[in-house]
């Protein structure tokens, strides 16, 4: 199970219709789509909103544990919403990352 926003699940429903079978996202021809051409789609829609920054698929897995660690969601909880087997692998999304420490750094010494 993967947990996933309401409006999301809306919307994949609108997507599925009365399908119960099959591939989430069909190609033009009613099959899956391989994984080069799932990046090229990301690649596609990152250049399309003016997004500077490599993009791709493991990118947008990243970014989002990033926001679940940094908003508070509990390691455990992180851990199995990734899927990963070892917790070192999870921890590392609670590390202190560069920017904060120097906000950190920047606060303490101008407050």
């Amino acid at each position: 199970d993967v947990p996933i926003l309401s409006s999301l699940a809306n919307e994949l429903k609108l997507h599925v219709g009365d399908r119960e079978t099959g591939w989430l996202f069909r190609s033009r021809q009613g099959g899956h789509y391989s994984k080069r051409r799932i990046q090229q789609i990301v690649k596609s829609v990152a250049e399309d909103a003016g997004i500077q920054k490599r993009v791709y698929p493991h990118l947008l897995r990243h970014t989002v544990a990033q926001r679940l660690a940094d908003e508070g969601m509990r390691e455990e909880l992180l851990q199995q919403f990734l899927g990963h087997e070892a917790p070192e692998t999870t921890q590392r999304y609670y590390e202190p990352k560069r920017t904060r420490v120097k906000e950190a750094f920047e606060e303490a010494m101008n407050g």
